[in-house]
């Protein structure tokens, strides 16, 4: 659910290790966002995605925190 309490997506793109997040275009994340909403949208799904990109570690602490 979203902070208005309507259905929502939570979709995790997760990427590798070795990725420079500080070389990552602003556009180019924007790109994969707009695509995967067109995919869900195109599958018939109404319900907004929220997208996050995180590395295999950073949710291996998320879930350690836990």
């Amino acid at each position: 659910m979203n902070y208005d309490g309507e259905d929502a997506l939570r979709v995790m793109v997760v990427i590798g290790e070795d990725v420079d997040v500080e070389k990552v275009d602003g556009d180019d994340v924007n790109l994969v966002k707009r695509a995967i909403r067109d995919k869900i949208r195109g599958a018939g799904i109404e319900r907004w995605p929220y997208i996050h990109f995180a590395r295999p570690s950073e949710l291996l602490e998320d879930a350690d925190e836990e």
